[in-house]
């Protein structure tokens, strides 16, 4: 496991607003340490916080993932809302 004992301090802020109609490509989340990753069939990210240190993986069958942003290299399928923050998305996997 990436983060050994991590529970996230925030709540997906889209959480119970969602149908399935909502996911519509697989999503796939390239984290900073060599080889980690986490593969969606169905989903989308969604950069989230108050000063957007998360990234939430809002999934049709898997709940919604929370992972710290400061660990994510890359995101390969959608991303929503990635204009909100000075950072904006990161590069294509």
């Amino acid at each position: 496991m990436l983060w050994s004992g991590f529970i996230p301090a925030h709540q997906p802020e889209l959480s119970g607003t969602l149908n399935a109609g909502d996911f519509r490509e697989p999503l796939e989340i390239t984290f900073e340490v060599p080889g980690a990753h986490a593969r969606f069939d169905s989903g989308f990210a969604r950069r989230e916080g108050k000063e957007g240190e998360w990234l939430v993986a809002y999934t049709e069958h898997c709940g919604y993932p929370v992972f710290p942003w400061s660990a994510v290299a890359s995101i390969a399928g959608e991303q929503r809302d990635a204009a909100r923050w000075s950072d904006a998305g990161r590069a294509a996997a």
